[in-house]
């Protein structure tokens, strides 16, 4: 087990859980409302394709040289740290391969279904209408324990790396609210059995953010056509 310089010096709890809690105070104030604001639109294809590739290229920090935040990208800010709270735990948490897991993205659901199957029965990926949500709670876990494996040199390494992690987690939250298909980090991490993922660039989920909200225009125009259509067969004809 290799000690990370660090922790030989600072021990205890207490000082991961203030460091973990300060790392996340500068993602929901300042990394996450910059993003909202310059690439968040439609459904947020965009946003997450370039916050992904700004994590794999470690340039997620650049964003902090926008100097001004809109009210609005605070609020959708502090509105997913209530959806997905951060929880930090003191023991090791391993994966695959014996691998070290420093953080975990968790998605409880629970579902009742009046007309399908029985317990434990998959579910597709669209659930029918049938099924009522009975739990669906989100949140993020950090383990302090295996920060401990790896070597930090300062405080401040240990600082980035938390942040880091803390950014690649909640790229999982965000990517929650999408089709399996479409979450690119997720599947590149746990590739789906029977799914083909959507590989897509930049400016393909610009694309893609575009043509939801043009979609969703000419969802209510036709439902407008169809209302005004009903109208004038009820009452005028």
């Amino acid at each position: 087990m290799i000690r990370s310089e660090y922790y030989e010096k600072k021990k205890g709890a207490n000082d991961f859980n203030a460091m973990a809690r300060s790392q996340s105070e500068i993602f929901f104030r300042k990394i996450l409302p910059r993003y909202i604001d310059l690439y968040y639109s439609g459904k947020g294809y965009y946003f997450l394709r370039k916050m992904l590739e700004d994590l794999d290229s470690d340039r997620f920090l650049d964003v902090l040289k926008v100097k001004k935040v809109s009210p609005r990208a605070k609020e959708l800010a502090a509105n997913a740290k209530i959806a997905c709270p951060l929880r930090i735990c003191p023991e090791v948490q391993f994966g695959a391969g014996e691998s070290v897991v420093l953080g975990l993205f968790s998605h409880v659901e629970r579902y009742s279904s009046s007309s399908f199957g029985g317990p434990g029965a998959p579910f597709l990926e669209l659930p029918a209408s049938e099924y009522r949500t009975l739990e669906d709670r989100r949140f993020i876990t950090l383990y302090e324990g295996s920060f401990r494996f790896f070597s930090y040199p300062s405080e401040k390494s240990l600082k980035y790396q938390i942040l880091k992690t803390i950014v690649h987690e909640y790229l999982h939250y965000f990517e929650s609210y999408f089709f399996k298909s479409e979450r690119l980090l997720t599947s590149r991490e746990e590739p789906p059995e029977g799914i083909d993922i959507k590989k897509y660039s930049l400016e393909e989920a610009r694309r893609m953010d575009r043509w939801f909200v043009i979609s969703g225009y000419l969802f209510y125009i036709a439902l407008f056509a169809a209302l005004a259509a009903a109208f004038y067969i009820v009452f005028i004809r």
